[in-house]
């Protein structure tokens, strides 16, 4: 698999348990030409410790990354499993989208995601509020819910019998899901 131009996001999975901190550090250790020219990232989001979504300040550093990490994955260098595009691809987008399933009380969590505006780290209220219209929250609000509700109805459950409205199901974002697997 390869980026699609323009996409700046990527989802990182690795073999080991990582925080905010470590994440970083890992990435540059790993694309560390990446940051010569300053802080390569406006964004990331630890859904899960094995689990890193980053969106670079342009493509050609996320490209540029998914090129390194792809290279050291292939000669068994680096303890990424998988590194892929991610489903959403902008700031503004995957803010909306954790804002619209996470709510309120998910700018508290300790995993809530980090936003960074020239290397420094905003507050995830102060960059909402400065980076996402309340019409794309309300939009992903509404898709997560018609999605909720066409997943509860009678025969799309899945073999456990929850279906997507599970508990197991919701507790992470709708773009974490298909990455937290193998």
């Amino acid at each position: 698999m390869d980026v699609a131009p323009g996409a700046p996001f990527l989802v990182i999975r690795t073999s080991q348990d990582y925080r905010y901190d470590n994440f970083l550090s890992m990435l540059q250790v790993q694309c560390g030409d990446l940051w010569a020219s300053g802080f390569p990232i406006d964004f990331i989001y630890l859904p899960c410790p094995r689990v890193g979504i980053i969106n670079f300040v342009n493509h050609e550093l996320c490209w540029m990354c998914f090129d390194v990490i792809t290279r050291r994955m292939q000669m068994g260098t680096i303890r990424i499993i998988k590194v892929q595009q991610a489903m959403y691809q902008g700031l503004q987008t995957n803010l909306a989208v954790y804002y619209a399933k996470a709510g309120r009380r998910g700018l508290e969590r300790k995993n809530a995601p980090k936003v960074f505006l020239e290397g420094q780290e905003l507050p995830l209220r102060q960059a909402l509020k400065s980076f996402v219209a309340p019409e794309l929250i309300q939009h992903y609000r509404a898709s997560f819910r018609s999605s909720t509700e066409a997943s509860a109805a009678p025969g799309s459950e899945n073999q456990d019998g929850r279906g997507w409205a599970g508990r197991t199901a919701t507790r992470l974002l709708p773009y974490a899901l298909p990455y937290a697997q193998k």
